[in-house]
């Protein structure tokens, strides 16, 4: 039964793993294929962190749009025209369009444009590298097999006196199989696996290419809407301020601007007559 026969190779493998590990065998070592796998391990694992960490940037902008929305209606309402001296119509209409935008943004360029040019065919890539990470599995227990049938043959050989028995020959051929199959495995996954990392800015670079420029589109536009509304705001405010009736009766309750000083008053001369112009002496008492 393949399930048994499964299980039979797999415990195997694993006798022939402790072997390696305690000295009793030796392994087959390829410093090509190490140097090679190497690369890709490294490439794969900066690349799945990109991946990923587009998609997490992708639902912050979601959540983070949500919230737009959910502060822009409040900040409309409180704008809502008053019966007061100010209308901030405009204002409450500006914030309201500005959320609007923002979100025809999310759905144009991030949900459509990066997700379709970007997201999805890195996706695809990452698993292509998948498929290699399986590949290269696969030649490990071919690497397995054939020391372990390279040890086995080596010990009948030696503990043979006559003519290869049918056994033996059996041996011999499941050892030059699993050899041939290995040496195919392992020289195309060099191949390939060299090839992904030398190919990679050549893949990869477009796709990053409209990551970033959607992406400083986006917050671009996010800056420009909220300046244009945090000036416009700082206006009405001022605006506010200057003519708001609380304002104008804070005034009127002002104490008078001081005037210029009064003119001092008079002091008569001691010798000024009180009627006429002679002295006392000189009015006839």
């Amino acid at each position: 039964m393949p399930f048994l026969s499964d299980i039979s190779k797999g415990m195997k493998r694993t006798t022939q793993k402790a072997r390696v590990q305690f000295g009793k065998a030796e392994k087959t070592v390829d410093t090509e294929f190490d140097t090679a796998y190497g690369r890709y391990k490294a490439h794969k694992s900066h690349t799945e962190k990109v991946f990923r960490d587009m998609k997490s940037f992708l639902d912050s902008i979601r959540k983070m749009t949500k919230c737009l929305d959910e502060s822009s209606q409040s900040l409309s309402a409180y704008y809502q025209p008053s019966d007061g001296p100010i209308t901030t119509t405009g204002l409450s209409n500006q914030v309201s369009d500005a959320s609007k935008k923002i979100t025809h943004a999310v759905s144009q360029e991030l949900e459509s444009e990066v997700m379709s040019k970007c997201i999805n065919p890195l996706e695809s890539y990452t698993r292509e590298l998948a498929q290699i990470h399986k590949r290269v599995e696969d030649r490990n227990r071919l690497l397995i097999d054939m020391d372990r049938y390279n040890l086995d043959l080596h010990k009948r050989q030696a503990k043979a006196t006559g003519p290869a028995d049918e056994a033996l020959q059996q041996l011999e051929t499941k050892a030059r199989t699993t050899s041939d199959a290995y040496r195919v495995a392992n020289t195309d996954l060099i191949h390939d696996m060299n090839a992904l990392c030398d190919h990679r800015d050549h893949r990869l670079n477009p796709l990053l290419s409209v990551f970033l420029k959607a992406h400083s589109r986006f917050l671009t536009m996010i800056a420009g809407e909220f300046t244009t509304l945090s000036e416009e705001a700082d206006r009405q405010g001022l605006h506010a301020v200057v003519a708001s009736p609380r304002m104008s009766a804070s005034h009127s309750n002002l104490p008078p601007a001081p005037g210029p000083p009064a003119a001092a008053a008079a002091t008569p001369a001691p010798h000024a007559a009180p009627y006429g112009g002679a002295p006392p002496a000189h009015q006839g008492y």
